[in-house]
């Protein structure tokens, strides 16, 4: 029994020598050598140990998007940077500035009082002439009485006016009225004439305005006053225009609601201030 044992094992032996193969080694455990190819090593082979070994090329990592160093290719940019905030003036002049006082802007402020460079000095609204002053420096103007109305600064006369009448409890022509909510209707009809020194001036025309109007007592203290239905107490064509252009003159009333019955009637314009008794 054991020489067959024997036997079949040298001619199994015989039949691989006879086959001329390349040699064929497989690896076990505790030897040398390695697997054949295609072939996973046994479970007990011990695991390539963690992280780089002596002689292992290391690629280290790139930045992304070029914000901590050169760019990779195909990637985006660097990411836009947030705008640097201004830095704030530090308050009132500092050494070294240079500081300009404030100007006038309407020509009315030189030092010396004459106005401004141009020869026309500060005007008022809608063109009128500037220049004027409170009630306590008007002038009173009777009724019948002419005054001349001058540019304070150049000099010139533009107007000629005259007070035809001044009246308290005026009574209302126009075909709807409403009645006076202060007490009394109170008027001044006037003549108002151009001069030829207006066509010269810087603004060629004069105003006259209801918002300018109001009353005063005897004593000079200031009435309460309105326009509200003074505006429609008499047919349009009555009441004194707004505006002369030069040539021009006219004839009209100025109408005020009015909370006394006697005082003053006060125009304060741009040219001067002007009271008139009623």
């Amino acid at each position: 029994m054991k020489l067959r044992i024997v036997s079949v094992v040298g001619v199994a032996a015989l039949a691989l020598v006879g086959c001329g193969g390349s040699e064929t080694k497989i690896r076990v455990p505790g030897e040398g050598g390695d697997a054949p190819q295609g072939q996973v090593p046994p479970s007990g082979l011990t695991p390539d140990p963690v992280g780089p070994q002596p002689g292992d090329r290391v690629v280290e990592d790139q930045p992304v998007g070029g914000i901590d160093g050169p760019a990779v290719p195909g990637m985006p940019g660097d990411l836009p940077s947030a705008p640097a905030l201004p830095t704030p003036d530090p308050a009132g002049p500092q050494p070294g500035d240079r500081v300009v006082e404030d100007q006038p802007v309407d020509g009315s402020g030189g030092s010396d009082g004459s106005g401004g460079s141009d020869g026309f000095g500060d005007w008022g609204d809608y063109g009128s002439p500037g220049g004027a002053g409170g009630s306590s420096d008007a002038a009173i103007l009777e009724v019948g009485t002419s005054t001349t109305i001058s540019n304070p600064h150049t000099g010139a006369d533009i107007l000629e006016l005259r007070v035809l009448q001044a009246r308290s409890g005026l009574e209302c022509t126009a075909t709807f009225v409403p009645e006076s909510t202060l007490g009394a209707y109170v008027g001044v009809e006037m003549e108002l004439q151009t001069l030829p020194g207006l066509a010269d001036q810087m603004f060629p025309w004069v105003t006259v305005l209801a918002t300018e109007f109001s009353v005063e007592d005897a004593s000079g203290s200031p009435a309460e006053s309105d326009l509200g239905g003074a505006l429609i107490c008499l047919d349009q064509s009555d009441y004194l225009p707004m505006m002369f252009e030069p040539g021009e003159s006219a004839t009209g009333w100025v109408v005020l609601d009015s909370s006394i019955t006697a005082g003053y009637i006060v125009w304060e314009t741009s040219t001067g201030t002007y009271k008139i008794p009623f």
